[in-house]
């Protein structure tokens, strides 16, 4: 099964689309991309679709803040079905409005996790293979003194780290009695 985790970087007008396969155990990330959003996000929309064409089984889970709404919508009007994912700041996994609400604590968590048991394995033959494993590495927190901005992904890919995220929650959690209990209803 493959997952292509989307992520956002909203500051610098781009989109990060991250191919992760899951295969005896482990999950494989293949592909990391960073297009640019564009007008109407048709670039990155486009690119979503050719990516999940090319596979016999993807599903695409999208980050829903910024301009992940609206790529939804494309993606839904070009016959996928994309799984929504807002990062909250705590809480636990719970599913409303539509899509998956999942705290930014369980994203990197499980992220961490999988590249501490040897779990994620990124192709080395990727660009950048030796930055993606830092900035997973990486990954981690910063609580605002401010107190009110909640928690913040930091690292220096965070678009990328985020998208890879997703993929590799999701193929997790896809295995979980949480899964389980909402699918079931």
């Amino acid at each position: 099964m493959f997952v292509l985790g989307i992520g956002f970087e909203l500051d610098q007008d781009r989109s990060a689309l991250a191919l992760v396969e899951a295969r005896g155990g482990n999950n494989n990330l293949h592909h990391l991309e960073h297009p640019p959003l564009g007008p109407g996000h048709t670039h990155t929309v486009k690119r979503i679709l050719e990516i999940a064409a090319s596979l016999p089984r993807c599903s695409p889970l999208v980050d829903v803040a910024g301009p992940g709404r609206s790529i939804i919508d494309q993606l839904r009007e070009g016959d996928l079905h994309p799984m929504g994912v807002a990062v909250t700041d705590g809480g636990r996994v719970r599913y409303e409005h539509g899509f998956y609400q999942v705290p930014i604590e369980e994203l990197a968590g499980g992220l961490q996790t999988s590249m501490e048991r040897g779990l994620l394995k990124i192709d080395q033959g990727l660009p950048g293979a030796h930055a993606i494993s830092l900035a997973v590495t990486e990954f981690g927190f910063e609580t605002s003194r401010r107190g009110n901005d909640g928690d913040k992904a930091v690292g220096e890919h965070d678009d990328g780290v985020l998208a890879i995220a997703l993929a590799v929650w999701w193929l997790g959690f896809i295995d979980s009695e949480d899964y389980r209990l909402h699918s079931s209803r």
